[in-house]
């Protein structure tokens, strides 16, 4: 699944490929949890691969923290706005969303009933 999550991401070597598999055990153990299951069948590992995915690229794992901007500057009479890259990636995901929304569907159909 590491390689596959690589592919995804347009990640090659393997610099970043322990941040990339804390992010899948993460995923992996958030899966089964949600399912109720004790290992991932095969047909849902491609699920747990973009769900991954999605967590790197919106928690911006292995990646050098980002420049702080000036949010506004004024001149005169002009005002101009910049949002940061954490506002706009809220304004995308929805403020509270969990990575599960986007994938409950697909995992549903995996899921088991606990007594």
């Amino acid at each position: 699944m590491l390689d596959q999550l690589k592919l995804l991401l347009g990640i090659s070597g393997e610099e970043q490929d322990a941040v990339l598999t804390f992010v899948l055990d993460a995923v992996t153990d958030l899966v089964l949890s949600y399912c109720n299951l004790d290992e991932i069948p095969p047909r849902l590992e491609s699920v747990v691969v973009r769900m991954a995915a999605d967590q790197v690229r919106s928690e911006g794992y292995g990646q050098a923290a980002a420049p702080r901007t000036a949010q506004s500057v004024t001149r005169g009479d002009v005002t101009v706005s910049y949002g940061s890259n954490a506002s706009a990636a809220a304004e995308i995901t929805g403020a509270g969303k969990s990575l599960l929304d986007d994938y409950r569907s697909q995992l549903n159909a995996f899921r088991k009933v606990r007594w």
